[in-house]
């Protein structure tokens, strides 16, 4: 896969703000798709995502979506861990590098897709690639940031169009490193008849995220601290 500008993992979801409010026990944000965790001592991850995807249930985190959380997941040598919970549970796990500025919106992120395992790659940024989750200049991104992302195979020569798309809209603005991941699990309406319908889901899901922000070294939700 190319790089792009944005990202497009929540095409097709709906919210559910009412589920999300249950499970993670804090007010979702006015879209009523995700719920902010910054703001209850989680430092490794902004977001939570529950939503509707063709009648199941999606459930979505991204460790390291910024600079400081993946400074922080990285830096103390969580990123493994994270992974191996994800995947215990049942979870998809991808990498998810990007570059950005400060206020960056996703729609306008350079999104790359390397074809490198979601344990590799952390295991990577926690040993070898620590250093370059930093700030960069616009003309350092070009001439010194890309050429290493190529280097290590997170980027490609088939991407660069889409960086000078990222650059004209930088402008004269610092960018940033951002070796994200995406962790996502969707229960299908067969699983969640399964498990005895939505209660069961709701405490199905906080054991399933309490397990991967254990892993950061985080807080349970709220929810489960009540």
């Amino acid at each position: 896969m190319t790089a792009q500008l944005g990202a497009n993992d929540l095409d097709g979801v709906t919210p559910l703000p009412a589920l999300l409010r249950e499970v993670a026990g804090i007010e979702p944000e006015p879209a009523g798709m995700h719920v902010l965790l910054d703001g209850h001592g989680v430092r490794s991850m902004q977001r939570l995502v529950l939503g509707d995807l063709a009648g199941g249930v999606l459930a979505a985190l991204w460790p390291a979506e910024l600079q400081g959380q993946a400074q922080y997941l990285y830096g103390s040598n969580r990123g493994e861990s994270v992974v191996a919970a994800a995947r215990d549970h049942g979870w998809s796990a991808s990498a998810s590098p990007h570059v950005a500025f400060f206020t960056a919106q996703p729609a306008v992120r350079l999104y790359m897709s390397p074809a490198i395992d979601a344990v590799k790659y952390a295991r990577r940024w926690e040993q070898t690639d620590l250093d370059w989750i930093r700030q960069f200049q616009p003309k350092s991104v070009r001439a010194e940031l890309w050429p290493w992302l190529k280097r290590r195979g997170y980027a490609s020569v088939r991407d660069d169009p889409v960086l000078d798309q990222f650059l004209r809209i930088l402008g004269r603005r610092p960018a940033h490193m951002r070796p994200g991941l995406r962790l996502k699990h969707r229960w299908d309406a067969e699983a969640i008849r399964g498990l005895g319908g939505r209660k069961a889901l709701a405490r199905e899901l906080q054991r399933h995220i309490d397990a991967i922000l254990a892993a950061a070294g985080e807080p349970p939700l709220p929810a489960s601290r009540r």
